[in-house]
């Protein structure tokens, strides 16, 4: 429960950010949270618990942004889909938790 809700708070600050600073002061908030989804600890949480930190990051937010959409966020789920799969594989698990989210294009 507070993990989710942990998540939810720093979904609403990027938004906030996003709207105060601009995208490009959010995309390094952006990426500091791929830095944590990717970590050993929250590919466990994860793969424990379905909760996935990716789910923090509000992409339609992200509105001119065309790189992060078309090339930098598929990037980002393979990697972390690549850590959950060998972690869940070590553990001899099925990969649990939610299907990718796929970015929408920028307008």
């Amino acid at each position: 429960m507070q993990a989710r809700l942990a998540l939810g708070m720093v979904r609403a600050y990027l938004r906030r950010e996003v709207a105060a600073r601009g995208e490009r002061s959010a995309l390094k908030l952006l990426e500091r949270v791929v830095e944590f989804a990717a970590d050993i600890a929250a590919v466990r949480v994860f793969l424990r618990y379905g909760i996935d930190a990716l789910e923090a990051v509000p992409l339609e937010s992200f509105r001119t942004t065309t790189a992060l959409h078309r090339t930098r966020w598929p990037q980002i789920e393979a990697e972390v889909a690549a850590r959950r799969d060998a972690l869940a594989k070590v553990l001899g698990r099925p990969r649990a938790g939610p299907a990718p989210r796929r970015a929408k294009p920028a307008r």
